[in-house]
């Protein structure tokens, strides 16, 4: 949520509009989770794509609005398309995977230097978040970010921090934007988001899905609903629906049945979770905006610190991609724009071009993700 509100920020859509942002994803990925857990009787959740949202917030400032929302449901009805056609491996063969994952490095690397120009501007509530994370995180604790995010909210709560009196209570009231289509904030935009969300977040959902004893999801039929629940959503301000990966490592475990058929269930129960959060989207966007910067950033920061590690790793590796992924990371991170389009599309053309040139890679070959 923290990364949706920064990227709403930049795109100054204001409260309202990312109130209407929440509402859609959070309603999109709901109805979408109970729909797949009951068709096809697996824990399949979905959610927003938060390294889609992470992009977002380096780039969404240099579009009108209306196209970035043309850009989603452009990168939708592609996601459907994919669906519908069952090409899933082969489109994601197109890219190695490093270079896919030195982009998305890029892409977070500003949420990185967030955190650490937050400490001198808030030492009293950033310092005692990191010690809170570092803490907890060699303690085992699966979500470290939450355990520090709750003390930086509660620090700044009792420094008066915090403004309560912004909060307005009340159902969600989403915002339709009529999309525009222009081809700058497609190929700016829509195309990294596509990329970044079939990677990052299918690619490796469905992989927690196989290591939970589902060996064979139903990966068309997953994605083909994921681009219809964007599509519709799109208007809105959805950023794309797909596969979640941290909530889905909780309801495919044992934890959630010990009976794998029976498990289920718990997908279904998460998607009303979900729709719940929509729809008190208007009275979460509204705390948001009473929050310090100062602790937005530090949220932002750490929230994104395993994603960034896991992403920089990914991006080195592969031996024969190494390289690859190292530019695409800098081109990425480097916030230039180049013929109006911004660094996300120029990180994945550079890697790719790259790529292609390693030693010993096939004419046009690339690594798929597992999937």
């Amino acid at each position: 949520m923290v990364i949706l509100q920064q990227a709403s920020d930049a795109a100054g859509i204001g409260v309202e509009g990312f109130g209407s942002w929440l509402a859609a994803v959070a309603i999109g990925g709901g109805v979408a989770s109970i729909a797949l857990s009951l068709v096809y009787r697996m824990p399949i959740m979905c959610a927003w794509s938060t390294p889609g949202a992470a992009l977002l917030v380096t780039s969404i400032a240099d579009y009108p609005y209306s196209a970035v929302i043309g850009a989603y449901v452009a990168a939708a009805l592609v996601t459907l398309l994919v669906g519908v056609t069952g090409v899933f491996r082969r489109l994601m063969a197109l890219v190695p995977e490093p270079v896919v994952m030195g982009v998305l490095a890029g892409v977070l690397f500003r949420f990185g230097v967030g955190l650490v120009t937050a400490v001198p501007d808030a030492p009293e509530i950033v310092v005692p978040m990191i010690a809170a994370y570092l803490l907890t995180s060699r303690l085992g604790y699966r979500a470290p970010a939450i355990v520090a995010i709750a003390i930086g909210v509660l620090i700044a709560a009792v420094l008066g921090r915090i403004a309560p009196e912004t909060v307005h209570a009340g159902l969600s009231d989403p915002v339709f934007t009529r999309p525009t289509f222009a081809l700058d904030a497609i190929v700016g935009i829509g195309l990294p988001l596509f990329v970044l969300t079939m990677a990052a977040q299918n690619a490796t959902g469905f992989g927690v899905l196989r290591a939970s004893g589902y060996s064979d999801p139903p990966i068309d039929g997953v994605i083909a609903t994921t681009g219809l629940a964007s599509l519709l959503t799109a208007p809105f301000g959805a950023n794309l629906i797909n596969l979640s990966v941290l909530t889905a490592s909780y309801v495919t475990l044992p934890a959630a049945h010990p009976d794998p058929r029976r498990r289920y269930a718990a997908g279904v129960a998460a998607g009303v979770i979900f729709v719940v959060v929509g729809l008190a989207a208007t009275a979460i966007a509204t705390l948001f905006a009473g929050l310090p910067s100062e602790l937005v950033a530090a949220m932002g920061g750490l929230g994104m610190l395993g994603i960034l590690v896991s992403a920089t790793g990914g991006a080195v590796a592969a031996d024969r991609y190494r390289e690859a992924g190292v530019v695409a990371l800098l081109v990425t991170a480097s916030d230039v724009t180049i013929a109006g389009i911004g660094s996300p599309f120029w990180g994945l053309v550079a890697g790719a071009v790259i790529a292609r040139l390693a030693p010993g890679t096939p004419h046009g070959a690339g690594e798929a993700p597992p999937a």
